[in-house]
């Protein structure tokens, strides 16, 4: 059945797909497709979710090493550097792998860690769960230069209204010369989060 629906959306596309009934009159096709279409949203949805827990524990991370008093800026940046990269490495691939893999360990079935639909690495198993972690690797290298654009642009915006929208550096709405340079100088370089 999936092999000749899959077929059939290939080469027919989606609305002939869905309208096919087969010789008992049924419309088996629209039942698969639905399925099909619902495991691929939810291969997406696990990956945005995963991203979106990355950058959070990223954010809280980075306001936790705080309390570890290290001496100096080095010591703090190569510590947050390190946690960073491990809690996002366990939580891209570590946690994926743990609930997706079945190892016929008897564990209850609320147990959701080594109970899962595959007992070995499987082409279904690169198919839905290595293309997760794919996924969430290309958007892990697209998403620090996206969210640095953003702040580019925002900082820009914010000179370009305190120069009152004109090209003269010298105009400024600021009083102090302490705001002026804040307001041009720039955001702290976040080294952590390039090299985690």
């Amino acid at each position: 059945m999936e092999c000749f629906c899959f077929d059939k959306l290939e080469d027919d596309g989606i609305q002939d797909t869905i309208d096919f009934k087969f010789s008992d009159g049924d419309q088996h096709c629209r039942t698969w497709l639905l399925l099909y279409r619902g495991s691929s949203l939810l291969i997406w949805i696990m990956v945005f979710v995963i991203n979106i827990v990355n950058i959070m524990l990223k954010f809280f991370l980075r306001k936790f090493i705080k309390y570890e008093r290290k001496h100096d800026k080095t010591e703090e940046v190569v510590s947050t550097t390190f946690l960073l990269f491990f809690v996002t490495y366990f939580n891209t691939a570590v946690i994926l792998f743990m609930v997706n893999i079945n190892f016929d360990l008897n564990l209850p079935e609320w147990f959701p860690i080594l109970a899962g639909e595959y007992d070995d690495l499987t082409v279904e198993w690169y198919r839905n769960v290595g293309s997760s972690i794919i996924m969430t690797m290309i958007i892990g290298i697209f998403s620090p230069h996206i969210a640095n654009s953003f702040w580019w642009i925002l900082g820009f915006a914010k000179r370009l209204w305190d120069r009152k929208c004109t090209c003269d550096y010298k105009r400024t709405r600021q009083v102090f010369q302490i705001d002026y340079e804040m307001k041009y100088i720039g955001a702290d370089y976040l080294m952590e989060y390039r090299y985690s």
